[in-house]
């Protein structure tokens, strides 16, 4: 049976790429460097599917200035892409087949991501997300909205792929984007488990491979 949907937003990290680790591993890297105390708990409960400044207003109790956080967050970001490269981590398995096919039939995609140019610009290039994606169609933090729990960024993703929330599937992993894709009335929502977590709360369903859904558009 093929899915009732007009087009698909995927989330990135922990999605389509996942890297939440990565993430673990470097904001643990970067808060030792600092004699900040962080927790596997800490981790899930102060960090996971926010944004940098969010996090950062956190762990520095609100005492970074703009300029300071967003010097913070390019450090924090430098220690990850060197950890990427490292791990030489690819896309989820069944992304690049279910990209393929989306891109066959006709079916419009796009990402939505609470990343920053930098990272999203890394993607680009790691990924070689031009073989399905136009960098300009993509959605991220770039300063004019807000992010993940706001259905901003999802919102704007759907006008880029030029559907209504109600004929729009998303796919997510992190709580805050979750909360984003319901936010914006998206059709239906699919929760990607890519590192284990406790999806038991949410009505929706849960998948551990994108092969699971490939017949379906």
């Amino acid at each position: 049976m093929k899915e009732c949907c007009k087009g698909i937003v995927f989330d990135y990290n922990g999605t389509l790429f996942w890297d939440t680790p990565l993430h673990i591993d470097a904001w643990f890297k970067y808060c030792a460097e600092r004699g900040i105390p962080l927790t596997l708990e800490d981790f899930y409960k102060k960090v996971h599917g926010r944004t940098n400044e969010a996090i950062l207003k956190i762990l520095f109790d609100g005492k970074l200035t703009p300029e300071e956080s967003a010097f913070e967050a390019e450090e924090k970001e430098r220690i990850y892409r060197e950890i990427c490269v490292e791990k030489n981590l690819q896309l989820a398995a069944g992304v690049e087949e279910l990209l393929d096919h989306l891109k066959t039939v006709g079916l419009p995609f796009t990402i939505a991501t609470a990343s920053y140019l930098s990272n999203v610009q890394f993607f680009y290039e790691f990924s070689r997300l031009d073989r399905w994606f136009r960098f300009e169609d993509l959605v991220f933090l770039d300063g004019t909205i807000p992010g993940k729990p706001d259905p901003a960024m999802y919102l704007k993703a759907m006008q880029k792929i030029g559907c209504e929330p109600q004929d729009v599937l998303i796919f997510e992993d992190s709580p805050p984007g979750i909360q984003s894709a319901r936010s914006a009335q998206a059709g239906k929502i699919i929760l990607v488990d890519s590192d284990g977590r406790d999806y038991s709360a949410y009505p929706y369903e849960v998948i551990k491979d994108f092969h699971e859904v490939l017949d379906r558009f």
